[in-house]
């Protein structure tokens, strides 16, 4: 009875909130609708109404800003803190329910283990998800990028830069290439974007610091007119020492990782058949 207690308290602790808190419409919730996928599909209403609550606090400190650079790494939860947050206390409020419900109905055993992993999965999904995605774009930019200067290197001296980066971009694959088409067609179409615009759109796009210097580099060139192509050979074989420090890492690990597996799958089928013929003399009387 006590779990039905805090739960009902916390269902009357969120209600109060909810009633407090203004209503302020974010209008990046549009390109998070279009954004979701999986399990989001089933709690983006539940964290829109939430919102209201998480938007009584405007500064979240250093830990918000940690938490920013992450969305805009991974480009998840159309970048915003205050919807990254509102989906956070949806999933909490799920996984916390699903917790105490099982507890109340004395569900006990290898049920009540489930249920209670269950309710720490779904309360710890969004952060997987931040930082995953995040992980994964990094990569995916920073393994893609010194292909994409060398290919705009060979280039670049013979026309401007938008040219080079039009040329370079559309026979590229990856993040960085769909980027750079953005930063050209808004250059090139004379919108509503100032060509500075466009360059800090894109390097806030691409967010990690080596494709943000290689932004800054262009933007130089192209603004200003500075010579880029020795700044970006030098940025080219600063990311492959990275990119090669970064496998000799991997491989240093791969035993460790090998033995951990090898323990983990074949240690106990050994021990069985070790003990395989104490088993059948033991069973046989011998």
């Amino acid at each position: 009875m006590i779990w039905i207690a805090i739960l009902l308290s916390l269902y009357t602790s969120i209600l109060y909130l909810f009633r407090i808190s203004e209503n302020k419409y974010n209008p990046k919730w549009l390109e998070y609708h279009n954004e979701v996928d999986s399990v989001d599909k089933y709690t983006e209403k539940l964290s829109e109404k939430l919102s209201k609550i998480i938007a009584i606090s405007d500064d979240f400190g250093t830990f918000g800003k940690f938490i920013e650079q992450h969305l805009k790494n991974g480009r998840t939860f159309a970048t915003s803190i205050e919807i990254f947050f509102s989906v956070v206390l949806a999933h909490t409020i799920i996984g916390v329910t699903i917790i105490l419900l099982s507890l109340s109905l004395n569900i006990t055993g290898y049920y009540l283990l489930l249920f209670i992993l269950l309710g720490i999965f779904t309360s710890y999904y969004p952060w997987n998800k931040l930082f995953s995605k995040s992980k994964e774009r990094v990569s995916k930019i920073n393994d893609s990028l010194p292909d994409f200067i060398d290919l705009l290197i060979m280039v670049l001296p013979t026309t401007s830069p938008i040219p080079a980066l039009s040329f370079t971009a559309e026979r590229s694959n990856g993040v960085v290439a769909n980027e750079i088409r953005n930063l050209v067609r808004t250059v090139s179409s004379r919108g509503s974007a100032s060509d500075l615009e466009a360059f800090n759109i894109a390097s806030d796009r691409l967010a990690t610091p080596e494709a943000k210097s290689f932004i800054t580099t262009l933007q130089n060139a192209y603004l200003e007119g500075v010579p880029a192509v020795e700044t970006l050979k030098q940025q080219s074989i600063s990311l492959r020492r990275q990119f090669f420090q970064k496998k000799r890492g991997e491989a240093k690990k791969l035993p460790t990782k090998l033995i951990i597996i090898f323990a983990i799958h074949f240690l106990p089928l050994l021990i069985t058949l070790a003990l395989l013929p104490v088993i059948v003399g033991m069973g046989t009387g011998l």
